[in-house]
């Protein structure tokens, strides 16, 4: 009988440890989210274009020439990839995740 209750301790322990980490890993992911870059991207800023091409076309009569200039836009992940921050503050392996568990020491 005591043998379960152990069991059942380290269960809702180890239970208890991935609802937090999970809860500290969706705090970070919010933190990390740069939504002013999300807004500019969703309303197609040309803040955040991509490449610049630049074509000329002469004029009919050959004395002027015109310059074409098209923005390319980034794609969201690339936006991201830009602006990413990669610094949750929590860094853990696993072994020091179940020697807490195992301890009753929470994180």
């Amino acid at each position: 009988m005591d043998i379960w209750k152990g069991f059942v301790k380290i269960m809702l322990r180890l239970a208890t440890v991935i609802t937090i980490e999970l809860i500290h890993a969706l705090k970070n992911a919010l933190n990390n989210i740069p939504l002013y870059l999300l807004v500019l991207w969703i309303i197609d800023s040309p803040r955040f274009a991509g490449n610049i091409f630049i074509t000329y076309k002469p004029s009919k009569n050959n004395k002027h020439v015109k310059a074409m200039i098209s923005l390319t836009p980034l794609s969201l992940f690339e936006c991201f990839g830009l602006m990413s921050n990669n610094n949750t503050g929590r860094e853990f392996n696993i072994g020091q995740i179940i020697s807490r568990v195992f301890t009753g020491e929470l994180i």
